[in-house]
């Protein structure tokens, strides 16, 4: 079956609402046996900050979407349902913007092994699932 653009890794959402949080899509969804679905991780981009986690920092440009230093918000990286992800943007909750090129692709995927803020079950699963990292 073929996913919709909201499930396919590299892919820029946010959840609508008062404050839009941006997030990039990591892989693309796999079956987790925990969770008995497809699933996808996704991970947040926030604003530079003092105490930023120093293993993926974006500048202002890399990606249309990006206009101020931000970075890889680790320690927030979360799975998500990719039925569910699909079903918000069909509704209107969930918006979308153009995919990370490839070689900030790679930049995102590997702080996951440099970050020290990542949890060990996202690690888990894009080691053990998604077959990402080792």
């Amino acid at each position: 079956m073929t996913q919709p653009l909201i499930a396919r890794k590299g892919t820029f959402f946010w959840l609508t609402g008062p404050v839009d949080h941006l997030h990039i899509i990591v892989n693309n969804p796999v079956f987790c046996p925990e969770a008995g679905h497809e699933v996808v991780v996704a991970v947040n981009i926030t604003s530079m900050t003092a105490r930023h986690d120093p293993a993926c920092v974006l500048e202002a440009g890399c990606h249309s979407f990006i206009t101020h230093q931000s970075y890889v918000f680790y320690r927030d990286a979360s799975t998500f349902s990719a039925t569910k992800l699909a079903t918000g943007v069909a509704s209107g909750e969930i918006r979308t913007h153009d995919a990370v090129d490839e070689t900030l692709y790679e930049r995102i995927l590997e702080g996951f092994t440099t970050s020290e803020f990542v949890k060990p079950r996202i690690k888990r699963f894009l080691r053990n699932h998604a077959k990402l990292i080792d």
